[in-house]
């Protein structure tokens, strides 16, 4: 029988950890190397993933446990943290959010705070916020009191803020570079912009998130025309920052004095401080015998303990408002009132957001994070763009926390958990047939803020969790736009809603805007059919709650003709007719809408006085110059719109766009320039704005 000694025994054991020694140490410097690969943002997730750079390992937090004598929560994560609950410190005033002692029984106002709480955790917040010093107020899940720990990567602290404000910077630069700075599209909206006085400019002290509705059959409700203050808010936001960012050197000191009287006029006002909910409380009213749906109505009065990302609440403006002060600071940082502007954008912020170190822990199994979703991506948007804007790293990390949330909660194809997944029951909006829906909202925000991301130096698709990057999320996005049915492994139904496709809403987050935009900002591949989609639909290259009118400005305007000052100083007669077939008399036929002189100043028709010839209908004098948007191009052309009736008893005008034109004299405007509205044709119906006796 084969033996070996003790010395020989040792002797092959030391030369056995040698080999393994080496042999580990060889893997160990390959894997090395490995990491070191660099992964182009261009490239397919396929091939980037097969790089180990900038992998980050999944992070499941450890249970915590409450202790209400100390209002604390201990033993959160690794290395173990202390969060303090503050149950205290809310006023008992109408217009607040409470915090008790007692979270989980009915309080004085009868409010089940357990009823309403979806994720586990709660910030509330009062609405005098603005008034007074923040205060947070930490309302544990009631469910799994023993097991609430906020989700935070152990390594999203390593991105910090290294060139603040630098988002705004890039953005203009891009903006500048598309070369669009003298095209009569960009020339109309600076010059709207500038329409807007201090007196024009409106705010909101807050909108709930569910309006009134319905009130009467023949009347606009409240909620319409609160919804359409709101749109108009917005507009406000997104003609002044585009104005800004694509018109060059043209009107910019006009357009910056005009964003700071904005910001003081906000400021001053505490505006948009009660937008934070969705809404305070929730009643309904039924209709009287007239019929139709029960009236929502918010009495602002008692609280409902509820999330705001679902509403059209802070996270509509706050991006507008956040870009506002960027541009503010960085162009005026010697503004008179800057420092009380930013201490007021900050606590909209504070106001809008649930907890910096925004992350939850699924009820049902309190180890697991629960996903991030279209609740919580707008919210950690807006922490990123106030990270950067303020150089706030505590932001900032919120916002990467979340950008690494959605990686973590990602299946391998790309497809985020919480949105593409089977829906609870039939009617559900949430997974099955409206997960395409979701899913875009939250893929577009997780885009947006890799912008941010990059705005700081960081290569955000070296970034991946489990095989999974910001490049791999996308790539499940345009497959599912070309083919929805690949998302049905995962939904269990072949037929999804694709409202993100056609929505008539003018925000990102209910568009593809999103995609054009950020691929041009950080100079990636857009999939051409998506780019065609995107420009040939009515609206969605619209951002206006980014505060961008039109993402497709970003890229240089082929074929647009520029405008041209050679006809400045001319004044000029004008008519505006309308013709039209009359089948009942079966001829044409054509009437007088307005006339007038106009006067060429800066390439643009500036209208004076002018007659309205509108039946029974009379107008200001003033609705037309302020209405109109035509100029001078370079082949001495009038091109843009102006406003017109319908037919002569009206009461609303539309907008006429010019498509061709009708001149003998290339050194004068005079000629005929011909217009249709929308969806029309020549032959059918034609608006003529006929020039002469220009001197």
């Amino acid at each position: 029988m084969f033996t070996l000694n003790a010395q020989e025994i040792s002797l092959c054991l030391l030369k056995t950890k040698i080999f393994y020694f080496i042999l580990s140490s060889i893997l160990f410097f390959s894997l090395v190397n490995e990491s070191l690969a660099q992964i182009k943002w261009s490239n397919s997730s396929k091939d980037s993933n097969s790089s180990k750079k900038g992998e980050w390992k999944e992070f499941i937090p450890k249970k915590g446990q409450a202790k209400f004598d100390s209002n604390q929560i201990v033993g959160c994560g690794s290395p173990q943290k202390t969060f303090t609950i503050l149950f205290d410190g809310t006023p008992e005033l109408p217009m607040c959010q409470i915090g008790v002692k007692e979270p989980y029984k009915k309080t004085k106002r009868d409010i089940d705070i357990s009823e309403y709480d979806i994720h586990g955790t709660m910030r509330t917040k009062c609405a005098d916020a603005l008034d007074k010093l923040p205060q947070d107020i930490f309302v544990p899940s009631p469910m799994d009191i023993d097991a609430w720990c906020p989700y935070i990567h152990p390594r999203s602290n390593e991105l910090k803020v290294g060139n603040p404000n630098n988002f705004i910077r890039e953005l203009k630069s891009l903006a500048t570079s598309a070369g669009n700075s003298n095209i009569p599209k960009v020339n109309a909206l600076a010059k709207s912009a500038l329409n807007f006085g201090a007196q024009d400019l409106l705010w909101r002290k807050g909108f709930s998130g569910l309006f009134p509705n319905h009130a009467t059959d023949k009347e606009p409700s409240y909620g319409e025309k609160e919804r359409n203050i709101a749109e108009n808010i917005r507009e406000q936001q997104s003609k002044l920052i585009s104005a800004y960012l694509f018109s060059g050197q043209n009107y910019q000191n006009e357009l910056i004095n005009l964003i700071e009287t904005t910001l003081n006029t906000y400021q001053s006002n505490n505006a948009f401080e009660y937008l934070f909910n969705t809404p305070l409380s929730q009643h309904i009213k039924k209709r009287s015998a007239d019929g139709g749906e029960g009236e929502l109505f918010d009495d602002y009065n008692v609280p409902g303990f509820w999330d705001n990302s679902a509403t059209l609440g802070l996270n509509y403006y706050l991006p507008g408002i956040i870009t506002l002060y960027s541009i503010l600071k960085h162009e005026k940082p010697e503004a008179e009132n800057i420092a009380q502007i930013r201490e007021y954008v900050q606590k909209l912020v504070w106001l809008n957001e649930q907890g910096i170190d925004y992350g939850t822990v699924n009820k049902n199994n309190p180890l697991t994070p629960e996903s991030a979703n279209h609740h919580s991506a707008s919210r950690a948007f807006i922490h990123l763009m106030w990270g950067v804007a303020d150089g706030d790293d505590q932001f900032f990390q919120a916002g990467v926390n979340h950008f690494l949330s959605v990686l973590q909660d990602s299946r391998s194809d790309g497809s985020i958990r919480s949105e593409i997944k089977p829906s609870p029951n039939a009617k559900s909006t949430h997974g099955g047939w409206g997960s395409l829906d979701r899913n875009n909202e939250t893929l577009g925000y997780h885009a947006l803020s890799a912008m941010l991301i990059q705005s700081q130096g960081y290569k955000v698709n070296e970034i991946s969790i489990s095989g999974v990057n910001l490049a791999k999320n996308l790539e499940f996005g345009v497959t599912t736009f070309l083919d929805p049915e690949k998302a049905s492994k995962w939904t269990k139904v072949k037929n999804h809603s694709e409202k993100y496709k056609e929505h008539k809403r003018r925000t990102t987050n209910k568009n593809l805007s999103w995609y054009l935009l950020s691929s041009r900002f950080m100079n990636s591949q857009i999939n051409a059919e998506i780019e065609d989609f995107i420009n040939k639909s009515k609206n969605q290259w619209k951002a206006e709650n980014l505060g961008i009118i039109d993402v497709r400005l970003f890229h240089p305007i082929e074929g647009t003709a520029k405008i041209s000052n050679i006809f400045d100083q001319l004044s000029c007669g004008y008519k505006i007719t309308k013709r039209y077939f009359d089948k009942n008399m079966n001829k044409d036929h054509e009437y007088t809408v307005n006339f007038g002189r106009f006067t060429v100043k800066d390439s643009e028709i500036q209208f004076g006085m002018n007659i309205w010839k509108s039946g029974a209908i009379s107008l200001d004098k003033n609705y037309l110059p302020n209405t109109a948007s035509i100029f001078v191009d370079e082949n001495g052309e009038l091109v843009g719109t102006f406003p017109v009736f319908t037919a002569r008893k009206k009461e609303k005008t539309v907008s006429v766009k010019i498509v061709s034109s009708e001149r003998t004299d290339n050194n004068s405007p005079e000629g005929k320039f011909l217009a249709i509205r929308e969806g029309k044709k020549l032959e059918d119906e034609a608006f003529v704005l006929q020039v002469n006796s220009c001197s």
